[in-house]
């Protein structure tokens, strides 16, 4: 962040993203947790849209306070807190809704994935009202994170979205949306099961024999890319190339989303 500081979008920006996210959004008052949040613009944008009440998360020192510094005049409710996405220190049902561009991505990629998915979407749950959503905005298809979310608290449905903005990668995002047990609302007409054809599911076992390089394929073959997740130029995802923080990169959006 030191060295590359200028915010940037790759994967989809907010304009690819606002049709499906505005119904999700229940009202502008709405308290949204960005978790992983960087150096992105996806917040600055809900925030100009009418969003005000937005609080960034990122254990990154560094691109906190480079993005408060940037947002103090032109968005002064907009909050920064330096946290580990899975262990914040917010106070149980805080949020109306938590989101992530990318996150859940980056923690794909790491090597104790199923640990750290675990502890994540625990902690999720734990500051999102019993009425509130947890969004997950995603390259990775179904096939790649319906065994972590079958494992979560959480009743899950998606939403495709096609990417056509010029200065953000163009392709199929997925938008995994999580409701509480008994809360949450029910499911939009335009939302799906993630629920995965007989050919998918043979073809994840598949994956999961052959490793991490097989497993991550490229984006043009809509599977989710670690080489694109941790970002060569430091921008994918939400906003920043990893620094690894004691190892991990928890919280830490990845590669300006």
């Amino acid at each position: 962040y030191a060295e590359t500081p200028k915010p940037a979008d790759w994967v989809a920006k907010y304009a690819d993203l606002e049709e499906a996210l505005a119904p999700l959004l229940a009202g502008k008052d709405v308290r949204i947790c960005h978790l992983g949040c960087g150096n992105s613009l996806l917040t600055e944008e809900l925030y100009d849209a009418g969003y005000h009440s937005i609080v960034n998360v990122d254990n990154s020192d560094v691109v906190i306070q480079q993005m408060k510094e940037r947002n103090a005049e032109p968005r002064p409710g907009m909050e920064w807190e330096v946290m580990d996405c899975t262990t914040t220190t917010f106070a149980a049902k805080s949020f109306d809704v938590a989101m992530d561009k990318a996150l859940l991505d980056t923690f794909l990629c790491e090597d104790d994935a199923p640990d750290t998915m675990q502890k994540y979407f625990a902690e999720v749950d734990r500051i999102v009202k019993g009425d509130g959503l947890a969004l997950f905005i995603s390259f990775c298809p179904p096939e790649m994170v319906k065994k972590y979310f079958d494992k979560s608290s959480f009743v899950m449905t998606m939403k495709e979205v096609q990417a056509k903005s010029s200065k953000s990668a163009t392709g199929k995002h997925f938008i995994y949306i999580g409701r509480t047990q008994g809360g949450g609302g029910k499911a939009g007409v335009d939302e799906s099961p993630i629920e995965l054809k007989q050919e998918e599911h043979d073809d994840d076992q598949g994956h999961s024999q052959h490793g991490h390089s097989h497993e991550h394929g490229s984006e043009e073959h809509g599977t989710c890319d670690c080489e694109h997740a941790h970002g060569e130029s430091g921008d994918h995802g939400n906003g920043h190339a990893h620094s690894h923080t004691n190892g991990h990169n928890h919280g830490q959006g990845h590669g300006h989303d």
